[in-house]
């Protein structure tokens, strides 16, 4: 066949299967040329964009159109990016960690380190072990899976790589070199069985004073910590005083006695000294007067004397006159109360009882009730050790008892006290701030990440079209090397792999400098590899030291004809906190989601990052019924959640190519999703809605829909 009939052909089909999709899924506007009218399936006419073969017909939105090149997401130099902070929108007022963090790969310009541990044959050992990378003496702690631990990171020259001690193993280690002419590293920590001596023990404290019915724990630390032999033996000097057993102290009467703990191999010894007092008297709390109808809350400690002359709060276990614990809350009934209510208070280490006495004033009008509750804020984005004060507003202002109790569903994560919440580690935490009056809710979802290091050169964007396109930002650069006077830095560029020399020059840089040319710099000709990521190193030295202080180094990529993605590559599952839909065994079915390109946003919308990105902006006609709403031609996939919240996608209307997406949920009325928030597991910033397919990227997704209520009425559960 001849080519101009093969050529000719491959459009007639090219046409074909474009009419056939659009047709099939429903929601996708055929591609435009300029000023042409494409059709939609069941969507109605749709305005094209340009007939260029990088842009699809943006039907609901004139004017924007989506990229479809590899790394089309993120390639505005002058957006900003990173963690947004809570404010009173949502979350998203904050400003960004560093420039362009949040468009940005996760791992683009960075180094995967799989680090693989062996043990002996016939040995018993732990499953699973923490490997530890320590660089500029800060450690990255990863716990291995399958005996492998993956590490990403940047380019930061020696390194130090070991395992965890385990007993009657040597602890393996050895210096690692993660350099830039390495995208991805492979090390081995090999465990070695041997006889390992104690040196010593140690004991967490070496004084206490205790209360009788108070136990304490006392934790021994053998060491080194990987000697053979951990086990010890526990000894009181006086068991009427205080006995222990696996370090486990119980107070018996008063008095003073040594705790000693002492290795089997070695016979070394710690010891710790406890002085028990015990409860002489408990100090009755003061009466307290309610209203009809209030909820009272009671003390959750008392008063007691100790026999040593002093005194303390010891917790306190209430019942009513017949017997039954009533925990902390009492509720005064509206109609017929009585004139006082009599509680006795229970504590350990003691025979006697304390006494509660609320008087009613019954000629008063009846406490104000609450009716509901709402926070300042319902989501957020944190880095560890940053804090945020959260407020909850109880409806009515006069309610009588407005307290409410703070909780955390996950402490590791982030913890919370009176309203202020502080970022632990990594992951996901609703913070729930529940009335105690009426039992009302309200939540926040926070999401907690560790905070970036700014990148002090970074691309312009993610793919280049041309090597004379290639340009890179100095401005962080400029900042933390505090330049204020023209200075001259060396730039090359390598390959990846065989890393040939691609360029190398010259770039004079200085206070208002933003960015360079690499083409001009250095002369960059575009290498031959198949990834097509290119390494680019520039410094003051001549000699490009490895040093985090001289030598910056990013990576860029010049856009070709990419592998396509599998979808079963992207796994989305969706949890609700809250409202009607948590108590629906339906409630997580049905929901609808999307896969999408970014919009290409004009200088007067208000939506000037990806955080800003909303699925109205991709819906045709975002008022009609929910399974009616259909979708401009950026959404390249569509996906339903199942009865389980995991998200059945349908065929996407192209193959997947490689690059940036963004995923957004259609939420449902009277919730807010998390995916504007920071993406627990990134390192630059980036938040859970920003998507990038690599070739061997599995992208996983938990997606957490929180009730704030209809916006009709108060938000009270």
């Amino acid at each position: 066949m001849k080519k101009g009939k093969l050529l000719s052909l491959l459009v007639i089909l090219s046409l074909v299967m474009t009419l056939l999709s659009s047709a099939a899924y429903g929601s996708y506007g055929a591609r435009g040329g300029p000023d042409q009218k494409g059709h939609s399936g069941q969507g109605g006419p749709g305005r094209g964009s340009s007939g260029s073969s990088h842009h699809d017909s943006a039907i609901s939105a004139p004017e924007i159109s989506g990229d479809e090149e590899e790394g089309g997401s993120g390639n505005n130099p002058d957006r900003k990016g990173g963690v947004f902070r809570g404010g009173p929108d949502k979350g998203k007022g904050g400003g960004g960690a560093k420039k362009g963090a949040s468009q940005k790969d996760s791992t683009h310009g960075k180094i995967t380190l799989k680090v693989k541990v062996v043990w002996p044959e016939d040995t018993l050992h732990p499953d699973e072990v923490d490997v530890i990378l320590t660089r500029d003496g800060i450690d990255t702690v990863v716990t291995t899976e399958d005996g492998v631990a993956t590490f990403i990171s940047e380019a930061s020259g020696d390194c130090y790589l070991r395992g965890e001690d385990v007993p009657g193993f040597l602890t393996p280690g050895h210096p690692v070199s993660l350099t830039g002419n390495k995208k991805f590293v492979e090390e081995t920590l090999e465990y070695i069985a041997a006889d390992i001596p104690v040196e010593r023990v140690t004991l967490n404290e070496s004084e206490l004073e205790l209360i009788t019915g108070y136990p304490y724990q006392l934790t021994a630390t053998v060491l080194p910590l990987n000697a053979s032999n951990q086990t010890v033996y526990w000894d009181s000097s006086d068991e009427s005083v205080a006995t222990v057993a696996d370090g486990l102290i119980q107070p018996v009467s008063s008095g003073n006695a040594t705790i000693s703990v002492t290795t089997a191999d070695g016979m070394e010894t710690a010891t710790c000294e406890v002085t028990v007092v015990s409860v002489a008297s408990l100090a009755d709390p003061d009466p307290l007067l309610a209203l009809k109808n209030e909820v009272v809350i009671l003390p959750e400690t008392v008063t007691v004397n100790l026999d040593n002359g002093t005194q303390t709060q010891l917790q306190v276990i209430w019942k009513d006159l017949t017997g039954q614990d009533v925990g902390y809350v009492f509720k005064v009934p509206l109609t017929n109360p009585d004139p006082a209510y009599t509680f006795a208070g229970s504590v350990t280490g003691t025979e006697d009882t304390a006494v509660l006495v609320i008087n009613v004033d019954r000629s008063a009008q009846p406490a104000v009730p609450v009716v509901g509750v709402t926070l300042d804020l319902n989501e957020v984005s944190m880095y560890v050790g940053d804090s945020v004060n959260l407020t909850a507003n109880v409806v009515p202002d006069s309610a009588t008892t407005p307290d409410v109790i703070w909780t955390s569903s996950d402490t590791a994560v982030a913890v919370v006290s009176g309203g202020l919440v502080t970022a632990v580690a990594p992951g996901s935490a609703t913070i729930t701030a529940e009335t105690v009056d009426g039992g009302y809710k309200a939540y926040c979802q926070v999401s907690v990440a560790q905070e970036p290091e700014p990148a002090l050169i970074y691309p312009t964007q993610e793919s280049f079209d041309s090597p004379q396109e290639v340009c890179v930002n100095v401005e962080n650069l400029i900042a933390y090397k505090e330049i204020t006077e023209p200075t001259v830095y060396y730039v090359k560029v390598e390959q990846k792999g065989t890393n040939p020399l691609l360029g190398e020059g010259t770039v004079t840089i200085g206070p208002g400098t933003q960015t360079f040319n690499v083409y001009e710099a250095t002369g960059f000709k575009e290498g031959d590899n198949y990834s097509h990521v290119y390494y680019l190193s520039m410094s003051a030295d001549p000699r490009y030291p490895k040093n985090d202080e001289l030598t910056a180094m990013t990576t860029f990529k010049i856009g070709t004809a990419v592998p396509t993605v599998p979808m079963e590559n992207l796994n989305v599952t969706l949890d609700i906190i809250g409202g009607p839909r948590e108590d629906d065994p339906n409630g997580k079915e049905g929901i609808i989601f999307l896969l999408c390109r970014e919009l290409d946003l004009e200088d007067n919308n208000p939506a000037d990052d990806v955080s800003q990105l909303s699925w109205e902006m991709y819906c045709i006609n975002p008022n009609v019924p929910y399974d009616k709403r259909e979708f401009i031609d950026e959404v390249k996939m569509l996906g339903r959640t199942n009865a389980e919240g995991m998200v059945e996608w349908s065929e996407p209307r192209e193959p997947l190519k490689l690059g940036g997406y963004v995923l957004l949920e259609v939420t449902p009325d009277g919730y807010i999703d998390n995916l504007n928030l920071i993406n627990p597991e990134s390192d630059d910033g980036a938040l859970l809605k920003e998507v990038h397919l690599t070739r061997d990227t599995v992208i996983e997704r938990d997606v957490i829909n929180t009730y704030v209520g209809d916006g009709s009425g108060p938000r009270d559960s």
